[in-house]
């Protein structure tokens, strides 16, 4: 899951170490086995758009 980044870069920074320990915890989905991994874009993708 790709977070849409914030205004400010230290809240980008907070927000990462967040994100990065939701993916430390590595949670599955009930059922399925699958885990959903959080990222923010590291070039300004907007939704539904692809970085280069």
């Amino acid at each position: 899951m790709r977070i849409l980044g914030t205004a400010s870069g230290a809240s980008d920074f907070a927000i990462a170490g967040l994100l990065d320990e939701f993916n430390r915890m590595r949670k599955a989905f009930l059922g399925t086995g699958r885990r959903m991994v959080y990222e923010l874009p590291s070039d300004g993708a907007g939704p539904g758009e692809r970085g280069s």
